[in-house]
């Protein structure tokens, strides 16, 4: 299969999965935790000694370096 029809099934996949439970998107926001924007070094050691001191959530980190 070509990576093109690969990423076209994936996504008619994800939107049918949408479509058949409208209220996804808030279920899975829930999963997310924290959100950093990292522009220094010690904004990173900050960023990641939050997430290894938080027991739920994924951490978010945005990188501006």
């Amino acid at each position: 299969m070509v990576v093109a029809e690969v990423v076209r099934k994936i996504f008619k996949d994800v939107a049918q999965l949408y479509k058949d439970n409208p209220d996804i998107v808030e279920k899975l926001s829930l999963l997310k935790g924290e959100e950093y924007e990292v522009k220094t070094i010690n904004d990173a050691i900050q960023a990641f000694e939050a997430d290894l001191s938080t027991s739920w959530g994924k951490t978010v980190i945005k990188w501006t370096m």
